[in-house]
């Protein structure tokens, strides 16, 4: 992706300086993400809900596997979110979608992993309840909600688990 007609803040912008980078065009939501080799650039509009989430990723370093924050910049209307890359595999990629026993297991670890997460300190208020998953049918398919649910062993439905996302 051609990037020169995009004005970097600084601080951005010295970390990436002329770097190639490809836009991803798979995730949901309204920024524009570009890839880099090392890193994720975030360019989305300026609200408190974006902000919050470079305070969140924060919080969950060293509890999580999460990104590191390289650079944040709230410039001309826009949240810029520089952060490293993780490198893996999405769970949609399809080397993971052709074995729904390895996608089902790598699902299940992610989410005990993320509910191991101790809450006790922590400062935000997300939170969702596991109805508000199943209303996400088309990510979320009934009978494999069940199944993680049943992984996780005894989870109420009117249990409340972080929602980070």
């Amino acid at each position: 992706m051609q990037t020169e007609k995009i004005h970097f803040p600084p601080s951005v912008a010295a970390k990436i300086g002329r770097a190639a980078c490809r836009q991803d065009r798979i995730g949901q939501s309204d920024a524009t993400v570009l890839l880099y080799d090392d890193y994720v650039l975030k360019i989305r509009p300026e609200n408190s809900w974006n902000t919050n989430d470079v305070q969140v990723m924060q919080w969950l370093a060293g509890k999580l596997p999460v990104p590191e924050i390289a650079a944040h910049e709230v410039a001309d209307g826009k949240d810029w979110l520089l952060m490293t890359r993780i490198k893996g595999k999405m769970l949609c990629d399809p080397s993971v979608m052709e074995k729904p026993t390895v996608l089902l297991d790598c699902m299940a670890e992610a989410l005990n992993l993320l509910w191991s997460v101790d809450i006790g300190s922590c400062p935000f208020t997300r939170t969702a309840r596991i109805d508000c998953l199943k209303r996400r049918r088309f990510f979320w398919p009934e009978s494999l909600i069940r199944r993680i649910v049943n992984r996780r062993h005894s989870v109420r439905a009117d249990s409340k688990i972080p929602w980070l996302c």
